[in-house]
């Protein structure tokens, strides 16, 4: 405080002690606080039933309240509270008579000595909110977003027409999601939040997230692989206007964008999630976009269709999988890793698979170790890792510390298990 000054506390600092809350910033998210461009992006996310986090642009944080050794005061900055008026004669102003409303400071004379300015303590805080660093809160996500999965043009009812004089109550009710609206559910930073998007088969259409329903993208791959086999194109190079036009029967002087038709979103996101774009045709808007499909992940498509009907003798099962795959491509058992697990069955030495497939689990690590056990009691290192790949990488975890934090290990007939903690 300046010389000549002194403080008082006000009579209603019991009223207002909840009024201000204390933050404790580290160096980084201190920055992040005090780029003005950023200030908006951070923000406090939680629900009822949810430990609220604190979200800036590229990281979450866990809040935790913490005691203060020694109270804060909290004083009103005196350049943002008008001043009180002078006072020219000898009279002493009782602190009663001090309009709290109007300022925080005023101007007294005590004992003939002139004091500069009395500082008014509005708030008493005795306790703060400690961060730490967390993994995104990812649960809701594809909750959210299975919704109102795209299932073709004909089930879509004019969504983007309809919403453009709809407010947003009512697309709320529709149940899609922008990315803003994924911010104010979701507790993860926007960085996060996109990663996590953009790695589990979501696409933007119309400035919403979308997934393809299950039932629909078995179906549309289907038709672009028969088209593909049909027309004789090459699946090292496919150039996805065209296929817009055969998967629409799409004359080339017709409108490509008619909303009865799939949108060229749809299929280009089938393309990258079963291919690549090839390179030379990359973020060039002078040349054709063009794809090579991946024979891998075609294989693994076939296999998902076999196996999502019944579980198979293995033999049985390879079988038909060779069957089915397009000439050149060549279905391998290592490709099943993460969609099917293997066991026998009984006393018989006959093996058989099983569809488990990793995309079909949660994300939030927790729920995933609680439905792979629930899918088998205990598991080798070189099973359950196909279904932690995902995890490990999208919280940027090591599998075998994801392993050490939510499983035990049991030895037997001199091999090592993992099964759930109890």
């Amino acid at each position: 405080m300046l010389e000549n000054s002194r403080i008082i506390f006000s009579n209603n600092i019991s009223e207002n002690k909840d009024k201000y809350l204390l933050l404790e910033l580290n160096k980084d998210l201190l920055e992040e606080f005090e780029r003005e461009e950023n200030y908006q992006s951070v923000a406090i996310v939680g629900e009822k039933d949810e430990q609220a986090v604190l979200c800036t642009t590229k990281n979450t944080y866990a809040l935790k309240l913490a005691e203060s050794s020694n109270s804060v005061l909290l004083i009103p900055k005196e350049s943002s509270i008008p001043f009180l008026e002078r006072v020219d004669n000898e009279e002493i102003l009782n602190e009663n008579k001090y309009n709290e409303e109007n300022s925080g400071s005023y101007k007294e004379k005590e004992e003939g000595k002139m004091i500069k300015k009395i500082n008014l303590v509005t708030n008493k805080i005795g306790h703060y909110y400690e961060i730490r660093k967390i993994d995104p809160q990812l649960r809701k996500l594809k909750k959210l977003l299975s919704k109102n999965p795209y299932n073709g043009p004909e089930n879509e009812t004019n969504n983007d027409n309809d919403m453009k004089d709809e407010d947003e109550e009512n697309i709320d009710k529709r149940d899609l999601f922008s990315t803003e609206d994924l911010l104010l559910t979701i507790q993860s930073s926007l960085v996060e939040l996109k990663e996590t998007l953009n790695t589990t088969k979501c696409f933007l259409l119309n400035g919403y997230w979308r997934m393809l329903d299950d039932t629909y993208e078995e179906y549309l791959i289907d038709l672009i692989l028969s088209i593909i086999q049909a027309n004789e194109l090459d699946f090292n190079s496919i150039n996805l206007l065209d296929l817009v036009r055969y998967v629409n029967d799409i004359q080339d002087d017709d409108e490509i964008n008619d909303e009865s038709k799939v949108p060229v979103e749809v299929i280009r996101h089938c393309l990258q999630i079963y291919g690549n774009q090839d390179s030379n045709s990359d973020d060039d808007e002078d040349e054709d976009e063009l794809y090579l499909l991946d024979h891998d992940k075609i294989c693994i498509f076939y296999a998902k269709q076999i196996l999502a009907k019944k579980k198979y003798l293995y033999s049985e099962f390879m079988d038909e999988w060779s069957i089915r795959c397009p000439v050149a491509m060549e279905p391998r058992e290592e490709l099943l890793h993460g969609i099917a697990i293997k066991e026998k069955k009984g006393y018989s030495d006959e093996m058989y698979i099983e569809y488990f497939n990793v995309q079909d689990l949660e994300i939030d690590p927790v729920n995933r170790f609680v439905q792979i056990f629930e899918k088998r009691d205990k598991w080798e290192h070189d099973e359950i890792k196909y279904y932690l790949n995902d995890l490990s990488k999208t919280l940027n975890t090591p599998i075998d510390v994801l392993l050490l934090k939510h499983t035990k290990i049991i030895k037997k007939n001199n091999k090592k298990y993992y099964t759930k903690r109890t």
